[in-house]
């Protein structure tokens, strides 16, 4: 049989002190302990109510912070169609562009422009080059000196991509674009560190450029 209510407080309580009373205890742990105020049994309800009022406009608070904070970093990442005006932070890299230059054996030379990735604001140089390799895994290693062509990862996981062709000695990437062919800006998690590496991504027909003259 459960019982609740103050009623029932009320005699459990003072039910528990006598027992404490006789084991010795001469000071009741609920009643000397215990703000006055606050075990007050005849009021228990009310005040259970206000303090979980209390606790839940707190919480309220907390969580239309976090959904703020959410949002900033959502916004930094959200593109559409290639348009980085939708990510305010980013904007500044819709007009930043990274000029591929490749030398081909015939002398010939292919220019062009590609999106930047963010974390290339954040690396000293400005200018980096080496053999150009098509790699359909950057994890395979021994990408000594080389900039790597390489497509676009399914995941949308750049930043990943990027930091295991570092850590296989790559100067560059430069990765295929991975929305209807059109290049972007990209960036990286909040809760990922900046790759120390240059990377860019190309448009389709120029990815495909890039990869024919490689292969020739």
């Amino acid at each position: 049989l459960l019982s609740f209510g103050p009623e029932a407080a009320f005699a459990a309580a003072r039910e528990r002190d006598e027992l404490l009373v006789q084991m010795g205890w001469l000071r009741s742990v609920g009643n000397s302990l215990m703000p006055v105020t606050e075990h007050n049994l005849a009021d228990w309800e009310s005040t259970v109510v206000q303090r979980s009022e209390s606790k839940l406009a707190d919480l309220s608070l907390e969580i239309a912070r976090l959904e703020a904070d959410e949002g900033r970093h959502a916004a930094r990442y959200l593109f559409a169609g290639g348009d980085a005006a939708l990510a305010p932070e980013l904007g500044f890299l819709a007009g930043a562009a990274v000029r591929v230059e490749l030398q081909c054996p015939a002398d010939e030379i292919i220019v062009q422009d590609a999106c930047a990735a963010e974390w290339n604001d954040l690396l000293e140089q400005r200018e980096f080059g080496g053999l150009l390799r098509i790699v359909p895994d950057v994890n395979a290693g021994g990408y000594e000196g080389t900039v790597l062509l390489c497509q676009a990862p399914d995941d949308g996981d750049f930043a990943s991509v990027a930091q295991a062709a570092a850590a296989h000695g790559a100067r560059a990437i430069l990765f295929e674009a991975d929305r209807e062919g059109e290049a972007r800006p990209f960036s990286y998690r909040h809760d990922q560190e900046p790759p120390p590496l240059p990377s860019a991504m190309l448009d389709a027909p120029f990815y495909r450029q890039l990869e024919a003259a490689t292969r020739s």
